[in-house]
């Protein structure tokens, strides 16, 4: 075994890599890269991997294509299919209009608080901490 993995966190070589972000990050996008939370938060790793996909520093490129499988899944690393079309299944009770469950007003304004909690948490990450 290469990587070690287990109570104390993630393996070596990810870490390595998060590290070896956090200054060509904060070099061309001006942003803090939190590295426990990019290995511990799902969203926060999809939103700094994403941005640095998008980087003219082809290293910084290379380290996010990297991290990308063992931070995301490997269903949803740089290989991805972003725009794949999505098949309905063929049944007719999946057609019809009346299948689908109506949204009530007490889950729509919970979604939406959620979302603005959520909305909170990024920006809390995009300015890091100064």
């Amino acid at each position: 075994m290469n990587e070690t993995t287990g109570a104390l966190g993630p393996p070596a070589s990810l870490m390595n890599t998060a590290l070896r972000m956090v200054i060509p990050f904060r070099r061309e996008f001006d942003r803090a890269l939190d590295v426990q939370s990019f290995l511990e938060n799902p969203v926060y790793a999809k939103e700094v991997i994403d941005q640095a996909l998008q980087s003219q520093n082809p290293k910084l490129r290379q380290y996010a294509n990297d991290v990308s499988a063992h931070v995301l899944g490997p269903r949803n690393g740089p290989d991805r299919q972003p725009n794949r079309p999505v098949t309905a299944p063929s049944s007719a009770s999946a057609a019809s209009p009346a299948a689908a469950p109506a949204v009530s007003g007490a889950s729509a304004s919970l979604a939406s608080a959620e979302e603005a909690a959520r909305q909170q948490v990024l920006n809390k990450y995009r300015t890091g901490l100064r």
